[in-house]
């Protein structure tokens, strides 16, 4: 869609109302950011000494003509009055240049040459846009909203915006009943300033974009206490309003494949993880509720990836200091483990400190520590799972619960879990504070899925040939819970690649048999190569790096290197050989399989869930 804005700044004025200092170089700063990372086709702008008639020429032109079917964004910094009319009814007014007022007794009777605030309702309403984006800098601005939330309720109804598909997001620098004002020794007013800086290139997300949401969280937070208040009414989804991708050059192209295929994204692939910017706002209010957040969601929605990719990053902007671990059998130690770094950056007694989380529990043990701290809960379920100690589990369990009923700000817990271990949070009422500080990882809708296939590939300088991405989506639509899938194959689509054209292909996705078939060709593939004793070798392997349940659904089990390799017993040559099996679906041309290193001990676990249900072979061993 093409995009178009309107910026008006009016500084002089007639009297009673007074010229304003700030409203021009507002308008200038806020043309400017746009103009450069906005991509706006074109944006009017007007100001100093503005006309009724010139504001009333340029916003018909814009909603009714340039913008018709395309995006439009509406900014005016200058007064605003109110004027009590007929049984006590109340208009809002954008003021002008030529403004005239009428007075009795202190009050507003009567205006002359101003823009009414509903009339510029009913304007939108006659207008067909893609979406509409309106800030206000102006006294009673709010009233707008009113006015707009009663036309966009009747709009929603109706069938053209039914086919359109519009968003609107409206927002005023303050209530109705309050001022907007500047201070002296500001560069722009309070709410302008608020917006500019909530705009800049350190707010965009990963992807270099700050949409509506984001500006106004930060508007809001950053008026507190400032005797206004910013007031916001949306409808649709969060619109972008600058993308600092812009300054990129289009031609630069990076051979480095975007797309992860089994492995989860965090902070070094941050860059290619899109799609879950409404999810990842989600947490974020969670975790302003209360300090323990549980993120929950099936098996490969993307949970570890939305935490380690998008609030790792986001906490550490904000100055915490991140610790990351899984339960495993033994989740007090590896909680006592992964604050070794601390304790020994402060000199503390590791010993002392071990022994303060035995007796007095996690808030006393930590009292002393640098704060603030996210504790990262990767894989809580294998506190059910792996953790085969009832009494260490409830004691795990029971500190965080203490940590969630204290209300800390300076430790916040963030744990993943599959959703289908709600049942077993029942301990000293955990199901309470999971039900009630949870974050559930819904499949993504049909934008968001474009954002998460497409966008990887184009900031390397790629594109999907046409009618590639439709493809995939249906492929999606018939295959329900495939993230990780949808990972695999687009990691082999990129393999595929045309570097001439710079193209993913509809062909190369043909050839590795769409989005189910490219696992489980890839795993099957890796197994045919293999002799008779190593094909056994890998059954066994991927059988012991699975746990199996009568109720329950099968679940991944990370074992240590040297169970694996004790499947050959005291055979040395069986021994050898499944070093090199592991090394091999361990390597880039396997990526079946994934080594790690735990305290000093080799571990040895799945890429992903995925496959045991992904691998029709690995399925049907599991039912042997």
């Amino acid at each position: 869609m093409t995009r178009y804005g309107l910026v008006v700044g009016v500084a002089k004025y007639k009297s009673p109302l007074g010229n304003l200092s700030k409203t021009e170089s507002d308008a200038k700063a806020v043309h400017d950011l746009l103009k450069q990372y906005g991509d706006f086709e074109d944006i009017q702008v007007l100001t100093g000494e503005v006309t009724a008639k010139q504001l009333e020429d340029a916003l018909g032109r814009l909603l009714l003509e340039r913008a018709d079917r395309n995006e439009a964004l509406i900014y005016f910094s200058g007064h605003a009055v109110v004027v009590k009319g007929n049984f006590g009814k109340k208009r809002g007014y954008l003021a002008l240049s030529n403004t005239g007022l009428k007075t009795s007794s202190g009050e507003i009777t009567g205006i002359e040459n101003g823009i009414a605030l509903d009339d510029l309702s009913g304007l939108i309403g006659e207008a067909k846009l893609s979406n509409l984006v309106v800030l206000l800098d102006c006294c009673h601005s709010e009233t707008l909203l009113e006015e707009s939330q009663g036309f966009l309720q009747r709009a929603i109804v109706s069938q053209a915006f039914a086919e359109l598909k519009q968003d609107y997001f409206l927002v005023s620098a303050c209530r109705k009943f309050e001022e907007a004002y500047a201070m002296k020794s500001e560069s722009y007013s309070i709410f302008t300033g608020a917006m500019l800086r909530g705009l800049a290139q350190d707010r965009a997300d990963e992807s270099g974009v700050v949409d509506t949401s984001s500006m106004f969280s930060y508007v809001a937070k950053q008026l507190q206490g400032t005797g206004q208040e910013a007031v916001s009414f949306n409808y649709g989804r969060a619109l972008r309003i600058v993308d600092y991708r812009q300054v990129v050059a289009k031609s630069e192209v990076n051979e480095t494949c975007p797309y992860l295929g089994l492995n989860a994204f965090d902070e070094s692939t941050a860059q290619w993880f899109f799609g879950r910017e409404t999810a990842f706002k989600r947490l974020m209010s969670k975790i302003a509720q209360s300090p323990f957040v549980f993120v929950v969601g099936v098996s490969g929605s993307g949970k570890s990836s939305l935490v380690k990719a998008k609030l790792i990053p986001a906490m550490k902007k904000e100055r915490y200091r991140i610790l990351l671990m899984k339960p495993w059998s033994n989740p007090i130690q590896k909680l006592k483990d992964v604050f070794a770094d601390i304790l020994e950056e402060k000199g503390a007694d590791v010993a002392e400190f071990e022994q303060k989380i035995d007796t007095e529990g996690l808030l006393a043990a930590i009292a002393d520590l640098p704060k603030p701290i996210l504790l990262v809960i990767d894989q809580f379920e294998e506190v059910f799972t792996v953790c085969s100690q009832i009494t260490e589990r409830r004691k795990f369990i029971q500190m965080l619960v203490d940590v969630a009923q204290a209300q800390t700000l300076n430790l916040a817990i963030v744990a993943t879990m599959r959703i289908d271990f709600l049942a077993d949070c029942t301990y000293a009422n955990l199901d309470a504070i999971v039900n009630e500080q949870m974050v559930v990882i819904s499949g993504m809708n049909d934008d968001e899925l474009r954002d998460a296939i497409a966008k990887p590939a184009q900031t390397q300088g790629y594109q999907l040939a046409e009618g590639l991405l439709d493809a995939i989506l249906q492929d999606i639509e018939a295959e329900p819970n495939c993230l990780p899938l949808l990972e695999f194959a687009l990691q082999k689509l990129w393999e595929n690649r045309d570097r001439q054209r710079g193209l993913l292909t509809f062909e190369g996705y043909r050839q590795m048999d769409r989005l189910k078939g490219a696992l489980d060709r890839h795993a099957d593939h890796l197994y045919e190569k293999e002799s008779a004793s190593g094909q056994e070798w890998m059954r066994r392997i991927f059988l012991k790096l699975v746990r199996t349940g009568n109720d329950a659904k099968d679940t991944r089990r990370r074992e240590r290197r040297q169970v694996i390799l004790d499947l050959a017993g005291g055979d040395g040559n069986g021994r050898k050989e499944i070093e090199r099996i592991l090394k091999s679906l361990e390597g880039k041309g396997g990526r079946l399989l994934v080594a790690s290193e735990e305290n000093g001990v080799a571990i040895v676990d799945l890429a992903h869930e995925a496959l045991m249900d992904g691998w029709q072979r690995f399925a049907a061993w599991r039912l042997e």
